[in-house]
């Protein structure tokens, strides 16, 4: 077996998975991953798109030309791959959409986004798919900040009135080729997702945060004429921030719980949450990497040479 951490599990592993952080072999593991017959899984049509079947305690999930997988209550994850399914194909479900069901089965918010550690706290992006958010992340990367998070953010509070934390996750980015070249990467050196895939992976050990970080914004993405930055309603943050929450999205509404929306509530009574638009000129982002490293991530407030100097945190009001 392989032992691993990430999110702050440990992590007992049948296959091996060279993106996760190495571990000491431990008596006892959060998550045990298997290779498995799966013979007590629900049918499932033959289209190429998930599937997503919740029985009691198993949450299972079908990809035509991956697999099927299935999470058992926080602690398992079983999987079947698919004849054509490559290794690297088969973990990209491990480490996606189970790995987030699984946070989820634990009774942790997760959001589909990437999470950085800058000096006063994490600042964590989201936003619809192709909005930025992984090549906001390397960039910041790149710049030397080091990276918590790409595509499930897990939010982790030690106690109810500790900071919301971002749990790291493993060093890896998932990159379109245009994007990796943008912050000095080379594509044709960096491995690929999966067959066909053009997106790259980058894996920087050496810029990853291994420890959980305060989080002390959240950036919801878009495209725009103009880099800007501005303060977003607290109402109007939980609808943006509620939209881009991960387990939702396989389970459904009925299959994530109050205490799902209670933990946003508190999220969005406590953090920040900004609009944060920039161009899609990708030579434009050492000026979003500066706008950031500037940017409100605490009390503080801006330098006065910052370009976000006009923009004061937004007082905190009830959750809706």
């Amino acid at each position: 077996m392989h032992h691993y951490r990430a999110y702050g599990l440990r992590i007992r592993s049948a296959i091996r998975f060279p993106e996760l952080m190495p571990a000491p072999n431990a008596q006892a593991a959060d998550l045990t991953i298997l290779r498995d017959t799966l013979t007590d899984a629900p049918a499932f049509a033959p289209e190429r798109s998930v599937q997503v079947r919740t029985t009691n305690s198993t949450i299972y999930a079908h990809w035509a030309n991956l697999g099927t997988y299935a999470a058992d209550n926080g602690s398992c994850i079983r999987f079947r791959p698919a004849p054509v399914a490559t290794p690297a194909m088969q973990r990209l479900p491990l480490l996606g959409v189970m790995m987030g069901l699984i946070l989820h089965q634990r009774g942790t918010c997760t959001l589909h986004g990437s999470a950085v550690a800058l000096p006063n706290g994490a600042a964590a992006f989201i936003g619809p798919k192709g909005a930025g958010k992984s090549t906001t992340a390397a960039a910041l990367q790149e710049a030397g900040y080091p990276l918590l998070s790409d595509d499930v953010l897990a939010l982790v509070r030690p106690a109810p009135d500790a900071s919301i934390n971002i749990a790291p996750a493993f060093p890896q980015i998932k990159l379109w080729p245009d994007a990796a070249q943008a912050v000095g990467q080379t594509p044709d050196m960096m491995d690929t997702i999966a067959p066909r895939l053009p997106k790259r992976a980058w894996r920087a050990r050496n810029c990853f945060a291994t420890r959980a970080h305060p989080l002390r914004a959240v950036y919801v993405l878009s495209f725009g004429d103009t880099l800007a930055c501005t303060p977003m309603d607290p109402r109007e943050a939980f609808v943006a921030v509620l939209s881009e929450t991960y387990a939702p999205r396989f389970v459904g509404r009925y299959g994530t719980g109050a205490d799902h929306f209670h933990q946003l509530s508190e999220m969005v009574r406590h953090v920040p949450v900004y609009q944060l638009t920039r161009p899609r000129d990708l030579t434009q982002l050492p000026d979003l990497v500066a706008l950031l490293t500037d940017a409100p991530t605490s009390s503080r407030g801006t330098r006065p040479n910052s370009p976000l100097a006009h923009v004061s945190t937004p007082a905190m009001a009830p959750p809706p």
